[in-house]
């Protein structure tokens, strides 16, 4: 049967109709690296499997990392941010963490942020309240 005008104009138009299938395709971009480590330290993914934390682990943007009671972590983020996680804290990895550059200490889930410091200048660190 031989194609006519009309046919493979039905046919390119019914192409329009038909459902495409998209696959998303999920990309995670290593921004840094576990440097040293001791007690429970934990990182829980985009795709949200949680994993335990090695000397050597990559970390990758928008993981949360967390620590238990006995936990430390010091990580290399970026080209110029040194990150340490102590006991008891959790932490979201984003690009403004990243990018931030100089030497920044979460302690007893409080990280004070100094405005007026320029790029590489040391994080101020709080304690809890008394």
């Amino acid at each position: 049967m031989p194609i006519t005008r009309r046919s493979f104009l039905i046919g390119i138009g019914s192409v329009g109709f038909m459902p495409t299938l998209v696959v998303a395709e999920s990309r995670a971009v290593k921004v840094g690296t576990v440097e040293s480590i001791s007690g429970a330290c934990t990182r829980r993914g985009s795709d949200g499997e949680k994993v335990q934390l090695a000397l050597g682990s990559p970390i990758f943007m928008g993981d949360i990392l967390a620590t238990g009671a006995d936990g430390r972590l010091s990580l290399r983020l970026g080209e110029a941010t040194h990150l340490d996680i102590e006991e008891l804290a959790r932490v979201r990895i984003d690009r403004f963490l990243v990018d931030r550059g100089g030497y920044l200490i979460l302690r007893n889930r409080n990280l004070l942020f100094d405005p007026s410091a320029p790029a590489f200048k040391p994080f101020k660190v709080v304690g809890r309240p008394a």
